[in-house]
């Protein structure tokens, strides 16, 4: 399987090769012009008021070497041992400890998170760390590639959860004292879409998850893991996020609103510390830019 000769390679040559040649190839998709018009307006919309175009274009560049070490990486992961996935993820006593902390209370934890880095490494290597999860994801397009990353993540003990049923089996995890993994940083369509500012632009995000939340008691987490510079990843997680609650006629609809627009924030706190590793690649903000109004924001979102 070529694919899977192309893993063991990258395996092979450690990650201080592996870093070097996603730097030459990021650069590459850079003068290629790969989706660069969709980079720069993402940035010229999240980062405009603050950085010049001489700095957006100088962080392009960054975040170009960042996704073909990415690109790289992901392949990478194929192959990896358990062992391996432990290694390259780095993870505190402290937060051992404060994970653990979380589930002791019985009701599961939710982890929210965004395309960071080497985002499959995060949810592998917190399972090889002995952390009872599972992930909310979409199949991969390739069937190859679908098939040995879920060979992977099965290795690990991670279980999956695909489109279909997904809040009930969400809440039957957690319920059980367990960890949900969950990517809330692309843009979602139609109804399952809520209007939220993210990086002060409004972008479309997944809706459910505070209902969720409140049912289960589960506390609400933002995780995710930043390349280093020897290759590794280290684990950054930001404080629990309390449910916000909201004693409006349309608390429900306000409530749901209110946490949603909290998780993005998070998410953004998390981008901005290094946003260079973030996969500005994708299409976030397609939704309707007409400025939110907070106090009736919740109202538009109605199902």
């Amino acid at each position: 399987m070529p694919i899977l000769a192309v893993s063991h390679s990258l395996r092979a040559i450690g990650l201080k090769l592996l870093g070097r040649m996603g730097q030459a190839s990021g650069l590459f998709l850079f003068y290629l012009h790969f989706r660069r018009s969709i980079v720069f307006s993402n940035l010229r919309l999240a980062l405009g008021a603050e950085l010049d175009e001489r700095e957006i274009h100088s962080l392009a560049r960054k975040i170009y070497r960042n996704i073909g070490i990415t690109f790289l990486e992901i392949a990478r992961n194929f192959s990896l041992s358990r062992q391996e996935m432990q290694n390259s993820l780095q993870l505190s006593e402290v937060d051992k400890q404060y994970i653990q902390s979380c589930l002791d209370r019985g009701r599961g934890i939710v982890f929210i998170s965004a395309h960071i880095a080497n985002w499959e490494l995060l949810a592998m290597g917190l399972a090889v760390h002995g952390f009872p999860a599972a992930i909310v994801v979409k199949k991969m397009t390739s069937r190859i590639s679908q098939f040995l990353i879920e060979r992977q993540r099965l290795k690990t003990g991670l279980e999956v959860i695909y489109p279909g049923g997904t809040i009930e089996r969400m809440r039957s995890i957690l319920k059980k004292g367990r960890i949900v993994g969950f990517m809330v940083d692309q843009n979602t369509t139609g109804k399952k879409g809520i209007r939220v500012n993210f990086f002060g632009v409004p972008a479309s995000s997944i809706r459910g998850l505070s209902s969720l939340v409140k049912d289960t008691g589960a506390a609400v987490i933002p995780i995710c893991a930043f390349r280093e510079p020897d290759g590794t990843h280290r684990v950054k997680i930001l404080p629990e996020l309390s449910y916000l609650t909201d004693d409006s006629p349309e608390s429900l609809l306000r409530e749901e609103w209110l946490n949603t627009q909290q998780y993005q924030a998070a998410i953004e706190t998390l981008i901005r510390m290094r946003p260079e590793q973030w996969l500005w690649i994708h299409r976030r903000w397609k939704a309707d830019r007409k400025p939110i109004q907070f106090e009736t924001a919740h109202l538009e979102n109605r199902e």
